[in-house]
Parts: structure tokens; C-alpha cells; sequence
């Protein structure tokens, strides 16, 4: 609080200083005051504490008539009507985004000496609440791009709890099917563990257990159990937290197989294990009813760097070799 109390105090010392407004490199605002009720000693305690606000963010306040190197960004209209009840009016010209955004502050539950930052917060406030448009998704393209003093001002001055209801961490439980180009098939279920580090940006983990459907062989059958794992990289397509959310995945598998032959007989021909590796890739289709709960669907195809065969002597029984096709159905909870 003293800090800002001495930036506004070092801000009112310079507020009649109009030489450095609107130079090259630095976005501004036009300022004009208009009405009977101002006087000049209000005006430049306005124009102070206003400026002392805006240069934090790398942004100067111009009385309107002052020329600079580019356009302002905004014209800020302080219209002040009557002495006596204290009314002031606020009107933004967003060069922008186009548009006029207005405010009446009524100043009189206000101390005086207060009144003039109170003019300029109100302000301030205005000004930032045209410039949150930029930060919507389908907010129409602005007449110039935005500086980078802008989009920065933006981001401080939006809650993502209240601008969105993504969340960055997900548990889930899917049913899953697998198909290899080599002939062996899997059902399964598995749990993943999904964390969001960035907007579009994040990280999955799984592990779960797969059942191989029975592999007939000219002696007998396989059959097999894996327990599997899996590191992907996941990027958001659409924007999370919008009811239909679609991401591309990319990672790894492995999984630990044990197959097992049985002769026509009965009798347990051979067993062994092994891991097998795939690298994999593919797409989440998840649907968000509430903020806490999806429902997802993930397709996907793997190539194997590894895989693991069982042969009814010198023919390939089964394999996890091949093209890996996957599909999983299930749900999460996001926190």
C-alpha cells in the first residue's frame, strides 16, 4: 500500500508533464475532460493517479490534443456535469475493439481528497474491462494488434476460474479393445492419470490389464494376459472446458505379455513372456456435462518397436506385432 501511494504521489509530481506522451514504441491512451463541474486542480490529480495506474502495465495517459508517433489505443471522455452532486461520467472510445463503453460514478459517499483516484481507478477499471474482449474465443478479429502491453494487462486482469471451468487434472476408467496387424486381439480395462501444465498442453499416464482373446494354432490355441502402461503427450485441439473437447495424443506403450499354448489335448504346451514396445498415436473425443465430469472416447494406432510372439512350431501362432489399433470407451473426474 505505501508503495503505491508513493507511485501515485511521484505520478502527480509529473502529471503536467506531457512531453514523453506518445513516443515511439509505447502504446497510449487520449484523456479529455469535459463538463463544469472540473477544475483544474482535479483534472492533473486525475490525470496523475490515472497515469500512475497505466504506467505500471507500460502504458501512458495524454491529455486528448497531444500527438504521438501512432494512434491511441483509446479515448478516455471524463465528462463531470454538476458541481454540486459530484457525478462523474465515463466513456471509453476503444480503438481496439471498436466499441463504446460507458459508466457513472457517483462520487459523493467519497472523501475529497480521495476523489480524484477514485476518478482514475473507475477509469482504469473501464478501460481493461473493453480491452477482456480480446481474450474471448470468438471475439471478432481487432481493428489493429494489440501491443504487447495490452494482451499482458489482459491476462492480469482475468480470473481463469471465472473466464473458463477447465480444470488441469483428470482420473479416469476406460473399457478398451486392441487389435494387432499380426492377428492377436485384447480386452481390457485401465486407469489414467491426466495433468494439464499449460492451456493447449499435457501429460497422461495408464495402466491397466488386458485379457487376449483365444488364438486358435494347427496343434491347439494361445491365449494370453498383459498388464500394460503408457506415457502420452497430449495437445488440445478445441479449447478445454467447452462441453465438446477434442486433443491429438502421442507416447509410448509397453506391456508386459504372457502367452501361454495348449494343445488339443489339454495338456499346456509351452508359456513364456515378454514386453513389448509401441510407439502410438491418436485422438480424445471427450464431452463435459459438468466441470467435473467428461465422458471419452480414444481411437488410436500404434507401430511396435518390440513385440512378443508365440509359434505352433515353425508357424506364427500369435502376436503383438503389426499395426496396434486401439479404441476406449470411459469416464473421468477433473479437479
Amino acid at each position: 500500500m505505501l508503495i503505491a501511494v508513493a507511485n501515485t504521489m511521484t505520478a502527480r509530481a509529473q502529471g503536467g508533464d506531457d512531453n514523453e506522451c506518445g513516443r515511439a514504441g509505447r502504446p497510449w491512451v487520449s484523456v479529455a475532460f469535459g463538463g463544469q463541474a472540473w477544475t483544474a486542480e482535479r483534472e492533473s490529480s486525475v490525470l496523475a493517479d490515472l497515469r500512475a495506474g497505466l504506467r505500471l502495465k507500460g502504458i501512458d495517459a495524454c491529455r486528448l490534443g497531444s500527438e504521438g508517433s501512432e494512434p491511441p489505443l483509446a479515448l478516455l471522455e471524463l465528462e463531470a456535469a454538476e458541481q454540486e452532486r459530484v457525478s462523474v461520467g465515463i466513456e471509453v472510445h476503444d480503438a481496439l475493439t471498436e466499441k463504446r463503453v460507458s459508466r457513472d460514478l457517483d462520487l459523493r459517499p467519497i472523501a475529497e481528497d480521495a476523489r480524484p483516484l477514485a476518478i482514475a481507478a473507475a477509469a482504469d477499471e473501464l478501460l481493461r474491462a473493453s480491452w477482456a474482449e480480446l481474450a474471448l474465443v470468438d471475439a471478432p478479429e481487432p481493428s489493429r494488434p494489440p501491443p504487447p502491453e495490452v494482451q499482458e494487462s489482459v491476462r492480469e486482469s482475468i480470473s481463469p476460474a471465472r473466464v473458463s471451468p477447465t480444470r488441469d487434472h483428470a482420473l479416469g476408467a476406460r473399457g478398451a479393445f486392441e487389435h494387432h496387424g499380426a492377428g492377436h486381439a485384447q480386452l481390457g480395462a485401465e486407469a489414467y492419470l491426466g495433468v494439464w501444465f499449460a492451456e493447449r498442453w499435457g501429460f497422461e499416464l495408464g495402466a491397466g490389464l488386458r485379457e487376449g482373446l483365444r488364438r486358435d494354432a494347427e496343434h491347439g490355441s494361445v491365449q494370453s494376459r498383459a498388464l500394460t502402461s503408457a506415457a502420452d503427450v497430449i495437445f488440445a485441439l478445441l479449447p478445454r472446458g467447452g462441453g465438446l473437447e477434442l486433443a491429438a495424443k502421442l507416447g509410448l506403450s509397453l506391456a508386459s505379455v504372457r502367452m501361454r499354448g495348449q494343445a488339443s489335448t489339454g495338456a499346456i504346451a509351452a508359456e513364456g513372456s515378454g514386453v513389448d514396445v509401441h510407439a502410438r498415436g491418436g485422438f480424445a473425443l471427450a464431452y463435459t456435462p459438468w466441470p467435473a465430469l467428461a465422458v471419452r472416447a480414444d481411437v488410436g494406432a500404434g507401430l511396435p518397436l518390440r513385440s512378443i510372439e508365440a509359434r505352433d512350431d515353425d508357424r506364427l501362432a500369435a502376436s503383438t506385432g503389426g499395426l496396434q489399433l486401439l479404441v476406449a470407451v470411459g469416464t473421468e473426474l477433473r479437479f
